[in-house]
């Protein structure tokens, strides 16, 4: 008996220990909470096509939001979440899609520092959402808490302090057991943060021109264009054809001169290790919660899902006429896959620099703060499957479980285990204003791309990893979890409350 593709998904899911059953219809641990929505249309009769031929289209770059009005203190913004379409595919119809304001990926919003911004959220899909600004630390009520839910046809505000430092965050939806399939739709977008700090930084500056996002979602794609939510072994959706800002491995034309790049991972199951085609570095400066203390010369990197990473490239070296392919490792480190391509097209005087020393705020905080001895207690986490669904010590989520209650201001250990080899957990920590530190991996130091404040954690195969952070600025419950969005939603996730003083 031939067995297709399909076939050898559905096998792979019973040997992994679970079935490959819709959302919403799984036995799972959280009793009668069982919510329905978020399930993805299937058809069990159309296979992913083949990827597009790479570097076809122009690497677009996502707008920028404008606000509604702005007053002394405060900038307001309206965002509605609605179906659009979007042309992604060459030759094929466009994509249906759910974003923010209909676009994928979404409008970037542009904050700063101590200003806050409020956000008006309507939704104008059939489905609840609950809308989560990752990394950004702020009240509990305007957290995305998983079940605080803007269903349909409602609206809701939310308040953003913006007291990080200047970083790359993402806006993502966060509704309980639906996170996958509406991120996976295109409910995701930028939050970028600047600060005076950076502001007088000589690094390449101006959104789109020399300071560029880049957001990378893995999906598979129907004859029609349409996307398919295809999961492998209960573990997510991998994806064949990735996307940067929503085009299929894009090309983008570059002067000989260094540019900065803003990456963020959110596709639902895919890691990668990025590398240039010409093996020459990446120079590091940035990581989740903002810039690194000092910048890190690498030949290649590993990023999984909601990690960002910041980075510069020299193209002065190149003559024009020079293609250099971003290439991901992770599959297969001698045939490398492509991601995307950069053209340099022109000359261009170039007043950048990228100083040694970049950021004394973080340096402070990784080297004073956020040191063991400093650590009021540990706490640990392990992190695999447990009766057929995604676990943290073995339980599920529960909405009235608490797993740890830090005092506000408390500096603590986090020590999560993966005893397995076959998967890897990026461990995402709510609220956490300078996120935490990287202390190891199996009692080894960090990759020298982590030695930044984060607040996502790459918990890889058979790997014990150490993380130290304050458990601040606001009281209340936040959660934590696994940002494989697929675990996430089956059913890596618990909370902690911050008890105030």
């Amino acid at each position: 008996m031939k067995l297709n593709r399909r076939d050898l998904l559905k096998l792979g899911a019973l040997a992994g220990g679970g079935l490959l059953l819709p959302v919403g219809l799984q036995q799972r641990s959280w009793g009668k909470e069982i919510y329905r929505g978020g399930n993805f249309p299937q058809d069990n009769d159309v296979d992913p096509i083949d990827p597009p031929r790479p570097f076809q289209v122009e690497l677009p770059i996502p707008p920028i939001l404008q606000p509604t009005r702005r007053d002394a203190t405060t900038d307001y913004y309206t965002l509605t979440q609605r179906v659009g379409r979007k042309q992604i595919i060459p030759g094929l119809p466009a994509t249906e899609i759910w974003g923010f304001n209909g676009i994928y990926p979404g409008p970037t919003v542009m904050a700063r520092r101590n200003r806050q911004v409020i956000i008006t959220q309507r939704n104008q899909l059939p489905d609840n959402v609950s809308t989560h600004l990752h990394g950004m630390s702020t009240q509990h009520e305007f957290d995305g808490y998983p079940v605080d839910f803007i269903k349909p046809g409602q609206a809701a505000q939310y308040k953003y302090p913006n007291l990080n430092q200047a970083a790359t965050l993402m806006m993502h939806d966060h509704a309980l057991h639906m996170t996958s399939t509406h991120v996976y739709r295109g409910l995701a977008g930028f939050y970028i943060i600047h600060d005076e700090l950076e502001e007088s930084l000589p690094l390449p500056k101006g959104y789109g021109k020399y300071d560029i996002p880049l957001i990378i979602q893995s999906k598979y794609f129907g004859p029609k264009g349409q996307l398919l939510y295809e999961v492998q072994g209960n573990q997510g959706v991998p994806g064949n054809t990735i996307l940067v800002n929503g085009a299929p491995f894009p090309r983008m034309q570059v002067a000989n001169r260094k540019y900065r790049f803003r990456m963020l991972n959110m596709s639902d199951l895919s890691a990668y290790i990025m590398r240039l085609s010409t093996g020459d570095p990446f120079i590091m400066i940035g990581t989740d919660s903002g810039l690194m203390p000092e910048r890190k010369i690498v030949n290649n990197f590993r990023i999984g899902a909601a990690e960002r990473y910041e980075f510069v490239i020299d193209f002065s070296k190149y003559p024009i006429g020079t293609q250099i392919v971003l290439q991901n490792l992770w599959d297969d480190i001698t045939d490398p896959s492509p991601v995307m391509r950069f053209d340099v097209v022109r000359q261009e005087d170039d007043p950048s620099e990228v100083p040694v020393k970049l950021n004394p705020e973080a340096a402070r905080i990784m080297n004073e703060e956020f040191v063991p001895a400093n650590a009021v207690r540990t706490r640990k986490f392990e992190v695999g499957r447990n009766g057929g669904i995604w676990a943290i010590n073995g339980m599920g989520w529960d909405t009235q479980r608490v797993d740890a209650t830090p005092g506000n201001g408390d500096i603590e250990i986090w020590e999560f285990y993966n005893k397995a080899g076959g998967w890897w957990h990026p461990m995402h920590i709510h609220l956490l204003i300078d996120g935490f530190k990287i202390l190891d991996r199996n009692g080894k130091p960090p990759r020298p791309y982590e030695l930044g404040l984060k607040d996502t954690a790459f918990v890889g195969q058979n790997e014990h990893v150490r993380v130290i952070g304050k458990w601040s600025p606001f009281p209340g419950r936040f959660v934590f979890h696994c940002h494989n969005d697929y675990h996430e939603d089956h059913d890596m996730m618990s909370q902690f409350e911050v008890i105030g003083r």
